[in-house]
């Protein structure tokens, strides 16, 4: 089951991230020197973004929990999203599996009522584990290149609406999980944020 669920979740995340509209590079700051405004005139980046806008970025935050972009819809579409409605996308999915194979898990072993709510998160992570891994490697792996401060803010906002949904639902194990996407999150936006002091 575990090779199954990485499998799907690679696959998504493969297949979803092919969309995914840069929002901010590193000559994205405050205050740009000439010798960067230069460079960048001749980059391979075909429009030029303001990356301090928040113009619809934030009805990301306001469907936190819609369903998930579909692959094959986004593929109909054409369209382009940025970083963070992508991040919401395969959080929403892992949201969403997490819950069904928990309180599937609870039911099958009985733990509901008491019996050993240990073993049901033991046999939990043991399914998801590899997943879960997936899921910090790939973020870590954007993070390495992000410098889009509002998507960093707004994607710690979805992560903490996802964790009040799983608080909601009574589903204790992505805990560690959520918290260790903050851990990634926070120390990326004081990076970018002090790049843009430094700009200044």
């Amino acid at each position: 089951m575990s090779r199954v669920l990485v499998g799907v979740f690679k696959a998504y995340h493969t297949a979803l991230f092919k969309f995914v509209d840069e929002s901010a590079g590193r000559t994205d700051v405050v205050a740009v020197e000439e010798a960067s405004l230069k460079a960048s005139m001749f980059s391979s980046r075909v429009k030029p973004t303001n990356a301090f806008a928040l113009g619809d970025r934030d009805k990301v935050v306001e469907n936190a929990v819609a369903p998930p972009i579909l692959v094959h819809m986004a593929q109909a579409e054409g369209g382009r999203w940025p970083y963070e409605a992508l991040f919401r996308s395969t959080q929403v999915h892992l949201v969403n599996a997490a819950t069904s194979e928990y309180l599937f898990l609870l039911d099958f072993f009985k733990a509901a009522e008491g019996s050993n709510p240990v073993r049901v998160r033991e046999l939990f992570l043991r399914i998801f584990a590899k997943t879960l891994s997936l899921g910090l490697e790939q973020l870590e792996n954007y993070l390495c290149t992000c410098y889009d401060a509002i998507g960093l803010l707004l994607m710690v906002r979805l992560t903490l609406q996802h964790q009040q949904v799983l608080q909601q639902r009574r589903v204790p194990v992505l805990d560690t999980y959520l918290n260790r996407v903050l851990l990634l999150l926070w120390p990326r936006i004081y990076a970018v944020l002090e790049l843009n002091v430094q700009s200044v």
